[in-house]
């Protein structure tokens, strides 16, 4: 066969360079898969951990509300009457001891539905004076009761020291000890630390410990590890699990250095990973120890995967070397060819995307100041964009106003003096250039610069994470004088800035911009620079401009619930601890906040969600205070909450463009304008949901359109661009061809003469 056919020796030759340049870009791909199989299997490792944390945490979290239910239980106890009074009476001085107990039991036999809701078996209230312990069934001596409980005879003094013993409380004590055949707990809650009076009286409860393994039932599996719970001084809670008995100390956990809450050592020679979790109600620790290959187990069907998907590719990269090496060089020849006219192509289209990465990395620096990111997915791919991902540092902003006549003179507060806005174009382009050179030079690269008209710069800058406001205000200070000199001595340029306050959070940086650029209007010729720490802000205006009302607006209708309280937080920081506002203005302030929360109500109906809509509505018919108004806007957060999800955003993009792709003026500028995000986020989250950007999705909903109108309607061909959107017949055309291979006309003439026939 001709596939066959003995090569001539340059065809051997090309061929020959074609199997060793192949089998080269063979084994890199090979190195680069392993290198990212490597990568992705920390990545997906740290994910688990992650996860298992997160389910730690949920276990501490529901056992501390279980702790926090037994003590408020115990509280009703301390404020029962009876019970206080049996506690300081003894039953050989009078028979109201006993009258007291019977009516105790009593109650505590209605208390038997809220019993039930906590992890115990039972309790029993023990008095210390009368060593009498009081059940729901009976009312004897404490021997009379260790005895009642089945507990071992030869333990009963061990047990009474251990209830007397001010160190078993508010601890787990194994019941074991006492009743091999029990696995419970005892937990011993004292009555007089709740009142200001002392009760010499203990709460017992029988923990079941079947129902606290439940809690952390989750996280075990057949070749998981075990929890180990300690106290705050070290002392063993409880633990679940087969726990080592060789080569395993308790103080190793807590000697360990924890990164994210994680860390790594060797036991009996074999990997070991622990996760801990802080109880936030006692300081409790809770170490889950597990071993890596339980975690290597859990990736083992990645790694078959894996292997599976590199050994298909190797096979079919052979292949494809054995043929393309057979065959005839000349068509590697013009695939050489296409190659550099592609990689032509690609350096171009390279070329324009570094040419629009500043314009793009700018409206990001634009949004995250003006506050107009309301969803927590564009910030943090904002974030990631931006490369600001780091959490150990605090954010502000820097705001500087550069007069171009070399002085301050009377300008508006934005920076624009007469001389500026009468400069040609080619010198305030060259003045930008110099300004601009001379902030990286001072504040270094990458320059987070955000320029909002005229000659006015607002710089995203950001220090340690324990910096003080003072001391970096004396720093910026410092900077800034220099950069001032040098300004007004090469350029003429006279500057000002002002310094906004830290924020430890990126999404918080809009309120150091409004300090930022409040600090820089008190600026002057003798204080040329001013933080907004060192402002006198006692005045009766009041602070809420349209900007930050719109942010509000965004941030409710996104459900940004945390983002919301924190405008409310910066609203009663701005106007009711540094200002002085009179009662008029108060109400003022309280009445703009009102109109925007009614503005926001008026585009929901009252028939979805009724219970919440009534409630915001009687929040806002109540009397105007901050309070009040800022439950009224987590009341419509929530009415908005889970409707700001990509998922859910994007099927309202789908939704707005079938009802709008007829409007020539269709475009992600107005998606952003409509949805409020960013154009570059809603082309992210359209090429991630769809597979196609924005105006391939567009362009195929219009051609569709245009499909139907040819075939099944009698619209006149053109007539037809303009009802599918386009402004052009001639861009329509051209799109229509390229789409289904002929023309609007020949399809319409082939249909009608098949429609003859």
């Amino acid at each position: 066969m001709k596939l066959f056919r003995k090569p001539s020796k340059a065809q051997f030759g090309m061929a020959l360079k074609l199997t060793v340049s192949y089998s080269f870009l063979l084994i890199l791909i090979l190195f680069i898969s392993m290198y990212f199989y490597h990568a992705s299997k920390t990545e997906l490792q740290k994910t688990l951990e992650s996860r298992i944390h997160a389910q730690l945490f949920n276990a501490v979290d529901t056992l501390d509300g279980d702790l926090s239910a037994m003590h408020g239980f115990a509280l009703s106890f301390a404020q029962n009457r009876e019970i206080s009074t049996m506690a300081r009476s003894n039953p050989g001085s009078s028979d109201d001891f006993f009258i007291n107990s019977y009516k105790t039991q009593q109650e505590l036999i209605s208390n038997v539905p809220m019993e039930r809701l906590l992890p115990i078996t039972s309790y029993f209230i023990y008095f210390p004076n009368s060593d009498y312990v009081l059940t729901t069934g009976s009312c004897s001596d404490m021997e009379l009761f260790y005895t009642r409980e089945s507990f071992l005879h030869g333990h009963y003094g061990e047990w009474h020291d251990m209830i007397a013993n001010e160190n078993a409380e508010m601890s787990l004590i194994p019941l074991s000890k006492y009743s091999p055949s029990s696995e419970d707990f005892l937990y011993l809650v004292p009555l007089d630390s709740y009142l200001f009076y002392r009760i010499p009286a203990q709460v017992g409860f029988m923990v079941d410990r079947r129902k606290i393994e439940q809690h952390f039932s989750g996280l075990f599996s057949p070749d998981s590890g075990y929890l180990y719970v300690t106290d705050l001084n070290g002392n063993c809670e409880f633990q679940i699990g087969q726990v080592p008995s060789d080569n395993f100390q308790p103080e190793h956990l807590t000697d360990l250095s924890y990164q994210n809450n994680t860390a790594q050592f060797q036991l009996a020679g074999n990997g070991t990973t622990v996760v801990r979790s802080i109880s936030s109600a006692n300081k409790w620790r809770y170490y889950y120890v597990m071993p890596v290959n339980a975690i290597q187990t859990s990736l083992r069907p990645y790694q078959n995967m894996y292997i599976l998907v590199t050994g298909a590719s190797l096979l079919a990269c052979f292949l494809l070397i054995y043929f393309l090496s057979k065959r005839n060089t000349r068509p590697f020849v013009r695939m050489g060819n296409q190659l550099e006219t592609s990689l032509s192509r690609s350096q171009q289209l390279e070329s324009t995307l570094q040419r629009q990465q500043p314009i793009i990395r700018n409206s990001y620096i634009r949004n995250i100041m003006l506050n107009r990111i309301s969803s927590a997915d564009e910030m943090d791919y904002i974030r990631e964009t931006l490369n600001l991902t780091r959490t150990d540092v605090s954010y502000y902003v820097l705001y500087i106003v550069a007069y171009p006549d070399g002085q301050q003179t009377d300008a508006d507060p934005a920076g624009h003096t007469q001389e500026a806005e009468s400069a040609s174009p080619d010198l305030k382009a060259a003045l930008d250039k110099r300004i601009l050179s001379g902030l990286k030079e001072f504040f270094g690269e990458p320059l987070y610069l955000f320029n909002p008209k005229g000659h006015n710069y607002a710089i995203l800058l950001h220090d340690a994470y324990d910096v003080t406001c003072e001391g970096l205000s004396e720093k910026i200070d410092r900077i800034f004088t220099a950069f001032h000199k040098k300004m007004l001595e090469e350029c003429g340029v006279w500057t000002m800035a002002g310094m906004g306050n830290l924020n430890h959070l990126l999404e918080n940086t809009w309120k150091s911009y409004q300090q930022a650029m409040e600090s820089a209007s008190y600026a002057s010729s003798k204080h040329y620079f001013r933080c907004y720490n060192s402002l006198d802000l006692n005045s009766d205006i009041y602070y809420f401009p349209d900007q930050l009302s719109e942010s509000l607006a965004g941030f409710i209708t996104a459900g940004n619930r945390s983002q919301v309280e924190e405008i409310f937080k910066f609203i009663y920081k701005e106007n009711m601890e540094k200002r002085s506002l009179s009662y008029p203005k108060l109400q003022s302030l309280l009445m703009s906040i009102y109109n925007t929360l009614c503005r926001i109500r008026c585009t929901i109906s009252d028939d979805s969600a009724e219970e919440q809509i009534q409630a915001v509505d009687f929040r806002l018919g109540e009397y105007l205070s901050l309070k009040q108004l800022e439950d009224a806007a987590v009341g419509l957060c929530a009415l908005f909450k889970g409707k700001s999800s990509s998922k859910q955003t994007i099927h309202s993009m789908q939704d707005y463009i079938n009802d709008n792709y007829r409007d020539p003026s269709l475009c992600l500028t107005k998606l952003s304008d409509e949805f409020g995000l960013s154009e570059s986020y809603i082309s992210y989250l359209f090429k991630e949901s769809t597979g196609n950007n924005f105006s391939m999705y567009l362009e195929q909903i219009r051609m569709k359109e245009a499909r139907r109108l040819v075939t099944e309607c009698s619209v006149p061909l053109s007539e037809i661009y303009r009802e599918v959107g386009y402004n052009n017949p001639n861009s329509f055309r051209r799109v229509f061809k390229k789409t289904f291979g002929v023309s609007a006309k020949t399809m319409r003439d082939s249909l009608t003469r098949e429609s003859e026939r």
